[in-house]
């Protein structure tokens, strides 16, 4: 599968991978996951402080949003932990 084509998985790459991956991966597909980037216990904290609000979000309302998918916003006036991490 190519760059463009729209079924290309996301690239992903280790946290102790060279900075030169994440770089090639962005530059190639305009997107990485970073694997292990944050402690488990990090994200386990900031899906907590997240939950109500994410839980309380309406789905998107139309095909562009994604009818599945919830935008959450404020994450880092709702979330300290989340803060941290960024």
């Amino acid at each position: 599968m190519g760059k463009n084509d729209s079924m290309s998985e996301v690239p992903r790459v280790d946290a102790a991978a060279p900075s030169e991956a994440v770089e090639e991966a962005l530059r190639e597909y305009g997107c990485v996951v970073v694997e292990r980037l944050a402690p488990v216990e990090q994200l386990d904290r900031i899906e907590a402080e997240l939950d109500l609000h994410i839980r309380e979000t309406a789905p998107g309302a139309d095909e562009f949003a994604g009818h599945n998918t919830r935008r959450t916003g404020s994450l880092l006036a709702r979330s300290p932990s989340f803060r941290d991490q960024a």
